[in-house]
């Protein structure tokens, strides 16, 4: 069995447990970072997504072009699997969804998965913690992305 330290195990005390384990709070408030960002980050998504100043060729934000894919650039349209999914989703949130799908089909994915991101994370850190049905749920969105992503392109890329 590990020590236990008389002062607590966190750097202000306040409980016993093994010699250099973080203290509870600690351990919670790491477990929440994960589901914090992944809020941020789907939130921010559908934010910056709709009102970013977007054409077929190009994103604008605020006078600043977004960055050419390398790809791209030497290999032409399609070539890679990301390849306008970011135009795509900007267009999906701004109504304009034709232009969206010739695109990048994957952007209506992407938009649906950046949605139902937000109350997902939300519970999870409404509960403190994943709950199991929290993981298979996971797995569908990371696979519907995988697929809304990738089987475009394949289709593109190999008979489409």
């Amino acid at each position: 069995m590990a020590p236990v330290s008389s002062e607590g195990s966190g750097p202000a005390g306040g409980g016993a447990g093994p010699v250099g384990a973080p203290a509870a709070p600690v351990r919670e408030r790491r477990a929440l970072l994960g589901p914090l960002v992944m809020l941020a980050i789907g939130a921010g998504t559908l934010t910056v997504g709709s009102v970013v100043e977007v054409s077929t060729e190009r994103a604008h934000w605020h006078g600043v072009e977004g960055p050419e894919c390398l790809v791209r650039g030497v290999f032409g349209d399609r070539a890679c699997p990301g390849c306008g999914l970011t135009r795509a989703t900007a267009l999906v949130l701004q109504g304009r969804f034709r232009e969206a799908w010739e695109i990048h089909e994957g952007g209506f994915v992407v938009v649906l998965l950046c949605g139902a991101s937000i109350p997902f994370q939300v519970d999870i850190i409404r509960r403190g913690g994943r709950a199991p049905g929290h993981r298979r749920w996971g797995r569908i969105g990371r696979l519907a992305l995988l697929a809304g992503v990738l089987g475009p392109w394949l289709w593109h890329a190999f008979g489409g």
